[in-house]
């Protein structure tokens, strides 16, 4: 980032720009002028990352006993917002009125499935060619 002046109609301006190095650029624009993050806050959400993932690793968990761990751990609850948030974790309602409870579980993904045959569908549609896109589509079963 670089001061500059412009000059408008109304006078000079004072901005910013950025420069960009000679050598292949491997930022986006919006990563180069996002603030530089303390390295011990940065370190802060990794462990807090490696808490949550270790904490879900083995299926839903109360919300409130999460907040208990964290807080015994000495997690900032804002860290554990953000490290919900950027490892996707899914929050969910489990039981309704005052007995219902919050839960978080980590989002589904292929190392996660427990059972392949809860998540997987033995329809599929060919797309060998693209004549079933105007008239009837063409469904093959297949055993996974």
């Amino acid at each position: 980032m670089q001061r500059a002046q412009v000059k408008s109609q109304v006078g000079l301006i004072e901005t910013c720009r950025v420069l960009w190095e000679s050598e292949l650029v491997t930022v986006t624009a919006d990563e180069a002028i996002a603030p530089q993050n303390d390295p011990e806050k940065r370190s802060a959400l990794e462990e807090a990352k490696e808490f949550l993932s270790g904490r879900l690793a083995d299926g839903s968990v109360a919300k409130r006993d999460i907040e208990q761990d964290a807080d015994g751990a000495d997690f900032a609850r804002a860290t554990i917002r953000r490290a919900k948030k950027i490892l996707g974790v899914k929050a969910y309602r489990e039981g309704y009125g005052k007995d219902g409870i919050w839960k978080w579980r980590l989002p589904r993904s292929p190392k996660m499935i427990k059972e392949s045959k809860d998540d997987q569908t033995k329809e599929v549609i060919t797309f060998e060619n693209f004549d079933h896109l105007c008239g009837d589509s063409s469904v093959v079963e297949v055993e996974i």
